[in-house]
């Protein structure tokens, strides 16, 4: 759906997502939107990321150097990968989740080595989430149904749930490695 090199998006009040895939190639990341070299996406406001897939990381969001932050209703829902971040997937980049955010249903289950069903977050990366936020039924092949982090930081805080997720090996909700 969306591509983003040094560029910024902003998707507010009533933007859905829905359907994006990037499949069919070795590279295939980013269902709904693909973020690379210092570029951000803010979503505020009743925007839904729903139903994207993608044949290798980030389902629903792919960000590599960049920034993603959502805020007052955002959804991110029923998205998978391959390996690694069913919903998000973010390579030395950063992640704000506050105010009412969904991350439901996503999957990163194509493989025995696949991570981080809802996030998967590697290189120095961060995800802060925070006001009523909430990962849900999501599920990975290998490790961190919920939240998959390594060498990278993960803040929670006022009101966070992590419900019903599920790993193959370790760390059914949260996976969490030094490097």
């Amino acid at each position: 759906c969306l591509r983003l090199l040094a560029s910024t998006a902003v998707l507010s009040h009533g933007i859905t997502l829905r359907g994006c895939t990037a499949q069919g190639s070795t590279s295939s990341h980013g269902g709904g939107a693909y973020l690379s070299s210092s570029s951000s996406i803010e979503m505020h406001t009743d925007v839904t990321v729903r139903d994207c897939a993608a044949g290798r990381e980030g389902g629903a969001v792919y960000a590599s150097a960049s920034s993603v932050v959502a805020h007052g209703g955002v959804q991110f829902l029923d998205s998978s990968s391959a390996t690694s971040g069913g919903c998000l997937r973010l390579l030395a980049s950063t992640a704000v989740l506050s105010h009412g955010i969904t991350l439901r249903g996503c999957t990163a289950q194509g493989s025995t080595s696949s991570h981080g069903g809802g996030a998967y977050l590697s290189s120095s990366s961060s995800i802060e989430m925070h006001t009523d936020v909430t990962v849900r039924d999501c599920a990975a092949g290998r490790e961190g149904g919920a939240v998959y982090a390594s060498a990278s930081s993960v803040v929670a805080h006022g009101g966070v749930q992590f419900l019903d997720s599920s790993s193959a090996t370790s760390g059914g909700c949260l996976r969490l490695l030094a490097s």
